[in-house]
């Protein structure tokens, strides 16, 4: 039987090594796992139970990372929103899932006060203060600005009781503690106290403690601060292959779909990045943790696959460049995981050109179409620094817990996305589903160890996404592309997105990777297809900001290129300039509404 995912960190537990770091604050692999066994003794309390499905809806926080570990302790399901998911649809997503408890930030409090006036809901809110981690001070000023959740049977707030031990309060009545024993908070940033024991007069009246067991909604950040946790590997450590996470994705139709993954795989991708992907391996490095946990990308490397092998992770809530460069120069930042549009801001900032890179090790970017024109530019620079850091591409599905095949110092060819982890089986099948020979194009196939366990109730998908090779499990990706002669794996686009004009297949990622070699003028392009009133091409552009360039000279500049290298098949109709494209949740072009506006 396997591990699940926070028995990996038993061996670490003593470690005074930084796990965690988060703006000024940095979180040793110790007080790490004390706070997540912290955090799941909280939880069990508060009711959830080994097969629950818990929603955690946080940006990276430390608290989100607790929450996530924490869940799995007890053996309960993660299922993991956007941190920007409106409410309502945070709602209806639950009860799709029957999900009955859900970690947010106390943020969405404020807009939905009157919802949580309702004693009769059937699901428990866990709020989490933004700025907890941040000092007192900042805490404390948030609340001028956002409302505190007041306590019902729905909503319960302990922020006040942060600097209590939760056991005492359990084993007093709340009008028998002594109010003159509790000190003054003192606010380092200024030395003012402010007096915690008014707002104790004033908060003990809408709670009861007697009823604290029953009461199913909590603050996390105050059980976090409390030393009334409990360590029991006997059941903390036996689950694997069953489901642990949920993420939500587009899926390999493009249609969204509900995924869920194990611990087993999701451990198993610990161990590729450690096997194939790093030069030395993930420990005692630190990766810029920026890609939202609900992406698979962020999660599965950006922050398991680094703890798991004993690196360290820079927790940061929105990108910034500045922060970065500082956390590189500082050596907290030693590995990127990003997205094209990370990297191109980077690689544009002026503080970039004497950041300290011989701290960095490795850069890898993945999760959204590549951009050669920022890969060849940023080995440019590097290169002309006398480093050896490489940006290098990658792919993967959330079917396949993110990565399967990556570029490395080691294995490394431009244009392609890399060789396939060792553990990974990649084969390239046509329409009929007869295996093709190298760079022959095709659909891409994959099998290996960290393969998803099923779409959430759709079974019928699931049958359709998987296959069987040979007695090997295999997922259709959807994704066309081909094998070269020494096994590096190239992507020429989606399977719904190839098009045929005169019998000729259009990859619509050759034009739009041309479009945006223009990398002064063109953030984002993308080619669509229309069937009438005869079949054409359409390709549309979004310019960047303070571009001041005359939109005829440049669409002949980018005809021009296409002309130049693309058949006379893959040559637009016509350009047209958007503000924006439409996109999905996941913050993806949306083609259909494209193609519809």
């Amino acid at each position: 039987m396997g591990k699940n995912l926070f028995s990996c960190f038993e061996k670490y537990k003593d470690s005074n090594d930084i796990a965690i770091y988060y703006k000024n604050k940095k979180i040793n692999y110790k007080d790490f796992y004390e706070n997540v066994l912290k955090l799941a003794t909280f939880l069990e309390r508060v009711g959830v139970k080994k097969g629950d499905i818990v929603t955690l809806v946080l940006p990276n926080i430390p608290q989100c990372v607790y929450s996530l570990y924490a869940i799995n302790v007890i053996g309960s399901v993660v299922n993991i929103l956007h941190p920007l998911t409106k409410f309502n649809t945070i709602l209806e997503n639950m009860d799709i899932l029957n999900s009955k408890y859900v970690i947010l930030l106390e943020t969405l409090y404020q807009d939905n006060i009157n919802f949580f006036k309702d004693k009769d809901c059937d699901k428990y809110f866990i709020f989490v203060n933004p700025f907890s981690e941040d000092g007192f001070l900042k805490s404390f000023l948030f609340h001028f600005k956002y409302k505190k959740p007041k306590i019902n049977n729905n909503v319960t707030l302990l922020d006040l009781f942060k600097h209590c031990n939760p056991k005492d309060l359990r084993e007093n009545n709340i009008d028998d503690i002594e109010i003159k024993n509790i000190n003054p908070i003192i606010v380092e940033d200024n030395n003012s106290e402010y007096d915690f024991r008014k707002d104790f007069r004033n908060f003990k009246l809408n709670f009861d403690i007697d009823n604290i067991e029953n009461n199913l909604d909590y603050n996390i950040d105050n059980y976090l601060n409390s030393n009334n946790y409990s360590e029991n590997n006997n059941d903390y450590t036996k689950i694997s292959n069953n489901t642990s996470i949920i993420i939500h994705s587009g899926g390999t139709t493009g249609e969204p779909k509900i995924i869920e993954l194990s611990d087993e795989s999701i451990n198993n991708l610990a161990e590729n990045l450690n096997l194939d992907i790093m030069k030395e391996g993930p420990k005692n490095k630190s990766v810029l943790s920026v890609l939202p946990i609900f992406h698979c990308f962020g999660l599965c490397v950006g922050v398991h696959g680094f703890l798991y092998n004993k690196g360290a992770i820079y927790l940061m809530s929105k990108f910034n460049v500045d922060e970065v460069i500082n956390g590189i120069n500082k050596n907290k930042i030693n590995s990127i995981i990003g997205i094209p549009s990370m990297f191109k801001k980077i690689l544009e900032h002026d503080k970039f050109k004497s950041c300290n890179i011989e701290n960095m090790h490795e850069c890898f970017m993945g999760a959204d179409a590549s951009n050669l024109d920022i890969i060849r530019r940023f080995n440019e620079f590097t290169i002309g620094k006398k480093s050896n850091l490489l940006l290098c591409e990658g792919y993967g599905l959330s079917e396949t817990c993110s990565v399967i095949s990556v570029n490395t110092a080691k294995n490394y060819k431009i244009g392609s996305v890399g060789k396939p982890f060792s553990t990974v089986s990649v084969k390239i099948i046509d329409e009929n589903g007869i295996e093709l020979g190298r760079n022959k194009i095709g659909e891409i196939y994959i099998a290996g160890n960290t393969l998803m366990n099923r779409y959430f109730k759709d079974q019928k998908s699931t049958e359709d996404v998987f296959t069987m090779i040979d007695n090997v499990k295999y997922i259709k990706t959807g994704d066309i592309g081909y094998l070269d002669k020494d096994g590096f794996l190239f992507i020429k686009g989606r399977k719904k997105r190839v098009y045929k004009i005169s019998g000729v297949s259009i990859y619509p990622k050759d034009v739009e990777n041309i479009a945006l070699s223009f990398t002064k003028y063109i953030k984002e392009a993308s080619l669509e297809y229309f069937g009438s009133p005869k079949p054409h091409m359409i390709l549309y552009l979004i310019k960047n900001e303070n571009n001041k360039i005359d939109n005829n000279e440049l669409i002949k500049k980018i005809t021009d290129a296409i002309k130049e290298k693309t058949i006379k098949y893959n040559w637009p109709e016509k350009i047209i300039f958007l503000k924006e494209f439409p996109k999905t949740k996941l913050g993806k072009i949306d083609h259909n509404k494209l193609t519809k506006e």
